[in-house]
């Protein structure tokens, strides 16, 4: 799928990727990612990139079954897959990251309801020292890195986790240390599970 993905910037797919800051008010700014790329596969692609159209689909289709016969009572998400959003990102070797910051910041205020992030990284020849992890920011302080292995998967809320993006080594740069990853959205069918007060993760801070 790292093939169909260079095959997908080569044909133009990939725009600047860009994301959103809040601040107290609430007031939404956007904020280019710098050195970050992104497109969203759909059908026009299948030409050319048809594996990564075929794992995207299934994971919007089986995941969330998957996940919700194994809810309890009291922590039933209601993950749907009615809808759904996809990117596929590249960030560029030498020096590129991503700052802090949370997926779905906003929530029901801007009718966005996407609660589970799943990622799959694309990059099967990366080691440590090329950098790029991915750093969820959890309570009291603790810090977990995800690296970008090729192959490996992560999933975390939406709508509560923050996470950044470790620079990738400034030392290594060339198209084959970019680092590739598909990240899927999904929504829930509960809009009480977004920001919701009793989460174990409310109220984390981006600092």
């Amino acid at each position: 799928m790292r093939e169909e993905s260079i095959n997908l910037r080569s044909h133009g797919r990939f725009e600047q990727s860009y994301s959103e800051a809040i601040d107290a008010s609430g007031k939404a700014t956007r904020f280019d990612k710098a050195g970050v790329f992104a497109c969203e596969p759909d059908g026009g692609d299948y030409d050319v990139a048809p594996t990564l159209l075929h794992y995207m689909s299934t994971i919007i289709t089986q995941l969330p079954p998957m996940l919700n016969e194994n809810w309890d009572a009291q922590t039933d998400y209601s993950i749907s897959n009615a809808a759904f959003n996809a990117k596929l990102a590249v960030t560029s070797s030498g020096g590129s990251g991503y700052p802090l910051h949370i997926d779905n910041p906003q929530g029901l205020t801007v009718g966005d309801t996407r609660k589970l992030t799943f990622i799959l990284y694309l990059n099967p020849s990366h080691s440590p020292s090329q950098g790029g992890d991915l750093v969820l920011h959890l309570r009291d302080g603790v810090k977990v890195s995800v690296p970008p292995a090729g192959g490996s998967a992560v999933a975390f809320w939406s709508d509560c986790i923050p996470h950044s993006v470790m620079e990738t080594s400034k030392e290594m740069e060339g198209e084959e240390y970019d680092r590739y990853a598909i990240t899927i959205w999904l929504p829930t069918d509960d809009i009480r599970m977004i920001h919701d007060p009793a989460s174990p993760f409310a109220g984390l801070k981006l600092d």
